[in-house]
């Protein structure tokens, strides 16, 4: 028979318990985790609460993904380019008006 509590909790990679909460069949076992999570590695981890236990334990651990920063000089190119094709742009009006 299937235990009806559950410990549920969320580890940052470095170990941190970022949140605890019991899950029962009286919610769905459902938990919102309204934590902002930044880039790196997260683990969950669901333990059953009955003596002896019913269900094994597990984790997962899952990764946030990076979002990329352009660098500078990237930037500075696109940049550039944007003047350029601006500035092409207002030669070729200036010539075809009187």
């Amino acid at each position: 028979m299937p235990a009806d509590l559950y410990a549920f909790s969320l580890y940052s990679d470095t170990g941190i318990q970022l949140v605890a909460d019991l899950l029962n069949s009286g919610d769905g076992f459902s938990q919102t985790i309204s934590t902002g999570l930044g880039p790196g590695f997260y683990t969950i981890g669901l333990q059953t609460i009955t003596d002896p236990p019913a269900d094994p334990s597990f984790a997962i651990t899952f990764g946030a993904p990076v979002n990329p920063v352009p660098e500078p000089t990237t930037l500075t190119l696109t940049a550039l380019g944007l003047v350029g094709a601006a500035a092409r742009y207002r030669r070729r009006r200036s010539r075809r008006e009187p």
